[in-house]
């Protein structure tokens, strides 16, 4: 009555809303059972801090890495392809957003040209 049946197999809305309702009561008895069981720690007290091998955490200026950093190995080796394209943004949005809509039309072209085969 309930079921959608496809070349596949079959479909029924009525148990997947059953199943998808016990797995949000077994999450929630979860949930509760975490929170009665953690343990409490007083803030502000060594016992709370993240363990760093023993050496003092480093002020948030110090944790900070840039892009450049992360990313160094990568655009060192496409350097010969961002030296060229480099030169070419400049940065307007009105460029970028015309050359979107250029490269959207040439590749609709090629898609009525070559679709209709």
């Amino acid at each position: 009555m309930f079921d959608i049946t496809t070349t596949y197999g079959y479909w029924n809305a009525l148990a997947f809303a059953f199943a998808l309702l016990i797995a949000l009561l077994i999450s929630g008895a979860l949930n509760r059972w975490a929170r009665a069981n953690a343990f409490e720690y007083d803030k502000g007290v060594d016992k709370g801090k993240v363990y760093l091998s023993g050496e003092d955490e480093p002020a948030n200026r110090e944790l900070h890495f840039s892009s450049q950093n992360l990313y160094w190995g990568f655009s060192e080796a496409l350097t010969p392809y961002y030296r060229p394209v480099r030169g070419e943004h400049s940065g307007i949005l009105n460029v970028y957003s015309f050359w979107l809509v250029v490269t959207l039309a040439m590749l609709l072209l090629v898609i009525i040209l070559v679709g209709g085969r």
